[in-house]
């Protein structure tokens, strides 16, 4: 009777998880949704520049940063001192971000810039090891089993990790940054 009991509760939570990822996961914005955004607001002007600041860290990091609603409106992106550069000319677009790297010290006390691929293996691989643990506490996943199942979700997370070391992904419609701004300044 308890093995059966153990079978229900795991089949429940697992139920749970699969019922409230759907409504997780359409809340995510798509880059498109947001080069959509920031067509929009060149299709009001007919030749310029926008030029969108994001928000400033606080000099002493308290209170925590929080991204201005207008920039993470046209970028999603929520780092501070980020800056978005849209630039319209004859009807093409061009659009350039750009985050200043910190210093050592800065980054002493805030920390470095987090990758998105890092976030999500730390966050993934922590989720993936709590499941593991529910299916192992329920009775259902030998103690070897267990740690093999740790150690393949552990180099799946370093794995998806190192994606980190790969240059950052720029937004959809932007050019490269070096070739981008020498071709913008020759054209100027």
């Amino acid at each position: 009777m308890p093995r059966r009991f153990n079978s229900l509760a795991l089949w429940s939570v697992i139920g749970l998880t699969a019922l409230a990822l759907p409504r997780v996961a359409p809340a995510q914005v798509a880059t498109s949704e947001y080069a959509a955004r920031r067509s929009a607001l060149t299709a009001g002007i007919d030749s310029g520049i926008v030029l969108a600041y994001g928000g400033v860290e606080t000099v002493n990091y308290w209170p925590n940063f929080f991204q201005l609603p207008a920039f993470q409106y046209l970028t999603g992106f929520g780092e501070s001192d980020a800056v978005l550069l849209l630039v319209k000319r004859g009807g093409n677009v061009t659009s350039s971000m750009f985050v200043p790297t910190r210093t050592v010290a800065e980054a002493r006390w805030v920390g470095t810039r987090t990758a998105p691929s890092a976030l999500q293996s730390a966050i993934g691989g922590m989720g993936l090891s709590v499941m593991a643990m529910v299916v192992a506490a329920a009775g259902h996943l030998p103690p070897v089993a267990g740690a093999i199942t740790q150690e393949v979700i552990d180099v799946f997370a370093v794995l998806n990790a190192l994606r980190a070391s790969i240059a950052p992904r720029m937004l959809s419609d932007a050019e490269p940054p070096a070739q981008g701004r020498r071709e913008g300044h020759r054209r100027a």
